[in-house]
């Protein structure tokens, strides 16, 4: 009986699986909050991501819009709107725009100044009075997944009178 000890003869209290249990507790309530937190950090990613396409959409449509659109300035008075064929929009004075799948987009006159340009007026006597100023937006939604974006873009074009 050189090395073993016995304190208490036919008797063990379990302190040490009291404790354990008690330890595996604590660890899976760590584990499950770890877990919480990095499944809502990859859900906030997600949806950033969805917002940057969409972004890149409603971008990508106002390009090719003002490409489709070209030099020539929008028709109409100010508040007139000019949306694309399959457009959601009832308040449309027409329906001038090629249709696109990935994002709604319409042009809105903002003002149309047949005057001498603003910027322009000091200089008379030069060939600015041989122009007009024609200020529209192009307004572009995209929705991704679940996130939505609405892009406006303003122009200020400079055109010949008379055109």
């Amino acid at each position: 009986m050189c090395c073993a000890v016995d304190l208490a003869p036919g008797r063990e209290t379990g302190a040490v699986l009291v404790f354990a249990l008690v330890f595996l507790g604590l660890l899976a309530l760590l584990t499950a909050a770890i877990s919480e937190s990095n499944l809502l950090q990859l859900r906030l990613a997600h949806y950033l991501e969805a917002r940057m396409v969409a972004r890149q959409a409603a971008l990508g449509r106002v390009e090719r819009v003002l490409e489709q659109h070209g030099r020539l300035p929008p028709s109409g008075v100010p508040g007139s709107r000019h949306c694309a064929a399959n457009s959601l929009l009832a308040d449309c004075a027409t329906n001038t725009l090629g249709p696109d799948g990935e994002a709604q987009a319409y042009i809105e006159v903002l003002a149309r100044e047949n005057d001498v340009p603003p910027r322009l007026r000091q200089h008379i006597a030069s060939s600015a009075i041989a122009y007009e100023s024609v200020q529209y937006e192009v307004v572009a939604d995209a929705r991704v997944n679940a996130a939505t974006i609405r892009v406006h873009q303003g122009v200020l074009l400079l055109h010949p009178r008379g055109q």
